[in-house]
């Protein structure tokens, strides 16, 4: 032979309308157990990780997602060295990190833009 094996790929496309189903789906799984969470604003003094924690166990949770509508650096900042945390924008959002923490954090103004991305 000429050319030596080269590795096969064995990653498949899932719909859209099943991929905004299943959102929808991890979505409403975490309004039923009581693991989401609407705020207002999601906003710190100062870009510092203690400040985080401390709001972080004020809501007695460990493994949280946080959707944004838009880039916060000083959350982004605040919340990288934190252990089960992870902050991402709205657009992000996908059915992997919605399920893989226990809890979501939603800020108020990132609802419609997500309602609007998951309307088939």
């Amino acid at each position: 032979m000429a050319f030596g094996p080269s590795p096969r790929s064995y990653e498949q496309k899932i719909p859209k309308k099943l991929g905004k189903l299943a959102l929808r789906m991890a979505l409403s799984d975490k309004f039923k157990n009581e693991r989401l969470l609407v705020v207002n604003e999601f906003n710190l003094a100062e870009a510092k990780t203690k400040q985080f924690t401390a709001v972080m166990k004020g809501f007695e949770v460990r493994k949280a997602l946080i959707v944004t509508p838009d880039k916060n650096e000083g959350l982004e900042r605040s919340s990288r060295n934190v252990r089960g945390v992870k902050v991402m924008r709205c657009e992000g959002l996908n059915v992997y990190d919605v399920l893989n923490h226990d809890h979501l954090f939603l800020v108020q103004s990132a609802i419609p833009k997500i309602e609007e991305a998951l309307i088939p």
